[in-house]
């Protein structure tokens, strides 16, 4: 007896089987154009002024750097790096001791919000900092009815062997062109903090990872050894601070209190 298959049911193997043949490039592209419109370029004004023992220095800043859309506000994620006096001492790999022997401040000036390839600026304000995760928060003061697009955050499991997406843009000599890597989760640690470790580093922190759907499922960011051994080197392994990753699990709670913050200024 043959079965008979109605041109509903046809249509749907077609097109079941269309989506199973999507090649890997179709698919990366796909992920940048999903998640490419939540990631903004930042351009900043910071004031550091430093004092220590051989004397003292003023200067101002500018720097621009990547943020990510967490709200159809305007609110912006980003790393605190040159932001914050203790998040740029780990930048620097300051020992502990040296570090106390320096005192620096850092006053932020101005910042600059810019979408996509788009050469309009939007005047943003910081409303939070975080030295412990290395995040800051940005709040756009007036959206001029444009319409944004928030990254989709999700506490998901990852494992080793997950295969994890970061986005970011190049600087403005390449048009702002989003730039996809692709990391591995080689290594989960408990020790300073939860956070796992991929098979290449990557220099935009504050910035989420995604999964394969789109879904950020960690922000990058560093963690540095709490125990360190000053008679022994460790062959093989730096010391010092370590590119990683930290799942939502671990920076939900401040991303959920940045937003309440921006939003009752």
């Amino acid at each position: 007896m043959k079965a008979r298959w109605s041109w509903g049911a046809l249509m749907l193997v077609s097109l079941l089987a269309l989506a199973g043949a999507q090649t890997p490039s179709n698919r990366f592209k796909s992920l940048v154009q999903q998640v490419a419109p939540s990631i903004v370029t930042v351009r900043a004004v910071v004031k550091l002024d430093v004092k220590s023992k051989e004397g003292s220095s003023s200067e101002e800043i500018k720097f621009s750097q990547r943020g990510a859309v967490i709200s159809e506000d305007g609110i912006i994620m980003m790393s605190s790096t040159l932001l914050t006096s203790e998040s740029l001492k780990q930048l620097l790999d300051l020992d502990p001791e040296d570090a106390d022997k320096v005192d620096m401040k850092i006053s932020p000036q101005s910042f600059k919000i810019i979408f996509e390839r788009e050469s309009q600026e939007y005047e943003a304000k910081l409303v939070a900092t975080d030295s412990q995760l290395g995040l800051a928060f940005l709040k756009i003061e007036n959206l001029q009815g444009r319409t944004v697009k928030p990254i989709v955050f999700k506490d998901s499991p990852l494992e080793i062997g997950s295969e994890l997406f970061c986005i970011t843009r190049m600087p403005k000599g390449y048009d702002f062109t989003p730039y996809l890597m692709k990391v591995v989760v080689v290594a989960e640690v408990d020790k300073p903090r939860r956070a796992y470790l991929t098979d290449r580093s990557t220099d935009e922190l504050g910035l989420p990872v995604c999964n394969a759907e789109g879904v950020a499922v960690g922000v990058v960011t560093t963690i540095r050894p709490t125990v360190v051994n000053p008679d022994e080197n460790d062959l093989g392994f730096d010391s010092g601070a370590l590119g990683s990753i930290f799942p939502i699990a671990v920076v939900q709670s401040v991303i959920d209190q940045a937003i309440q913050l921006a939003r009752s200024q």
